[in-house]
């Protein structure tokens, strides 16, 4: 295996990491989405008072956490896609360099 496949090998597995954690990113809160749609508070036929005050209030500050984390792990997955685009140009280099030296005379 040459350096430039070798390159365009692990911009490939930058590019498989990137899409998991996009999709990972995507269901960091279904859980708590699901509590908050079946558990809806406060709700005077469901629950209501202080206990329920303090779980809406923590499961939205448990939502808010989430996001901040979700958003994290995009901006990583952004970075292994230019990662990935940063190896393939690293590859392209190596390629037509070793192209040109063919083609050179001896």
């Amino acid at each position: 295996m040459t350096a430039a496949d070798a390159l365009r090998v692990e911009a490939s597995r930058l590019r498989e990491g990137a899409r998991a954690l996009r999709a990972g990113a995507e269901d960091l809160d279904t859980e708590v989405r699901g509590v908050a749609a079946h558990y809806p508070v406060p709700s005077p036929t469901l629950w209501s008072g202080p206990a329920a005050d303090t779980f809406a209030t923590g499961l939205t500050g448990a939502r808010a956490a989430l996001g901040a984390v979700a958003r994290d792990v995009v901006a990583h997955a952004e970075h292994c896609e230019a990662l990935a685009v940063a190896r393939e140009r690293q590859a392209d280099q190596l390629e037509l360099a070793a192209r040109a030296a063919a083609l050179a005379p001896s």
